[in-house]
């Protein structure tokens, strides 16, 4: 695979860039139906790694250089070392090295530090800066965890969001697209709704109330001061993942918000649930005060689009087939609004979940990435 520059150096600095990077990807060929570095590009790499300390595992370096010995030979290797800038004579010095077990690049020193670059100074203090930030966030932030760990994209985030009807399985496949994208990725994942997977203070203190007499109004209002929450809670999560997407992070949405459609697929609840059931001026101005506050978050949610849409689309009957303790006509409904609404997003697709699970999981693959590298 190639990435966008190489660095290299001590760990969790790389303060060393590979300054003729634009060659690997001039020179990448073809292998299994993937673009891959050209061998001998990839020996100058190998070799910089060494001369600079970033690389010093044997047994590593052997297998290397066995796997480039394979796949090239003396011709194609002058060929693509001269168009990295070098000589014929420097790349015949640096061929030489090519059947050592163990290169020798002291002697080549001179040749290596044409083909790098020192970005970062002090890097030892800045490893053990990083080092220590590194454990704090180990410990006490595991899930921030892989912003030491993995690479963020250059041109910027993505917002992702995956919205369906139940059933349509939201939480595995952005459980799975996030363990995927994240072997190599910053990502992270983000749950906006108000489902199985969200817990609050006022959910629990209604639901261990008694559902009868003078505890049931008061059970309501915690129900409608929950829903507020929801809606503001998505507003500043939203708001809180732009930092993110500056740095490169690609942020996963188990649903999302919509000001469009009130009551449904990520909607506003208040007003058209619990406000109709209100009785006393009191109660009433109450919870009128609660739904616009909702509507408001909302309506400020739904400005922030997210760049790829993906619609897990089943037919009713499945998703009853699925969820068999829901209303056919509220199941119906839902699949009609998720069909007509775009929810701001630019780049929205439609995916059949209907078909074996790898088969769907494999379109939602090719669908992010292609988004992902601009080919969308």
């Amino acid at each position: 695979h190639l990435h966008f520059r190489s660095v290299f150096g001590k760990q969790l600095v790389h303060e060393y860039t590979f300054l003729p990077y634009d060659v690997c990807f001039e020179l990448a060929r073809e292998q299994e139906g993937c673009m891959v570095q050209d061998p001998a590009v990839e020996f100058l790499i190998l070799l910089c790694r060494i001369f600079t300390g970033a690389l010093k595992n044997e047994d590593k370096i052997k297998a290397n250089l066995s796997y480039l010995r394979a796949n090239t030979n003396e011709a194609d290797f002058r060929l693509s070392v001269t168009r990295c800038g070098l000589s014929g004579s420097e790349a015949d010095r640096l061929y030489a090295l090519f059947e050592q077990e163990q290169p020798d690049v002291q002697p080549v020193a001179g040749i290596l530090e044409k083909l790098i670059k020192k970005e970062r100074s002090f890097p030892a203090l800045r490893q053990l800066k990083r080092r220590l930030q590194y454990e704090t966030y180990r410990r006490i932030f595991p899930r921030s965890l892989s912003r030491f760990t993995k690479k963020a994209l250059a041109s910027g985030g993505a917002r992702i969001a995956f919205v369906g009807q139940d059933g349509a399985g939201k939480s595995t496949v952005t459980r799975d697209i996030g363990n995927w994208l994240r072997w190599k990725l910053e990502v992270r994942n983000f749950y906006l709704g108000s489902g199985e997977h969200y817990r609050s203070p006022q959910r629990s203190l209604a639901a261990r109330l008694p559902h009868n007499g003078v505890f049931r109004p008061l059970a309501a209002l915690l129900v409608v001061s929950d829903y507020r929450r929801v809606a503001r809670l998505t507003l500043k999560t939203l708001r809180k993942t732009g930092r993110y997407l500056k740095n490169g992070g690609i942020a996963l949405f188990d649903r999302y918000p919509q000001a469009e459609v009130p009551g449904i697929n990520d909607g506003a609840k208040i007003r058209t649930f619990y406000l109709p059931k209100v009785k006393g001026k009191l109660p009433r101005a109450c919870v009128e005060h609660a739904a616009k506050r909702e509507e408001h978050y909302l309506a400020l949610a739904a400005k922030i689009a997210p760049d790829l849409l993906i619609k897990l689309m089943l037919p009713p009957e499945e998703s009853l087939r699925r969820k068999p303790e829901e209303d056919p006509e509220l199941v119906a409904k839902k699949h009609q609004v998720i069909r007509s609404l775009s929810f701001g997003a630019k780049d929205v697709r439609t995916v059949d979940v209907t078909r074996p699970y790898e088969t769907e999981l494999v379109e939602i693959k090719n669908i992010i990435w292609d988004h992902l590298t601009g080919q969308g």
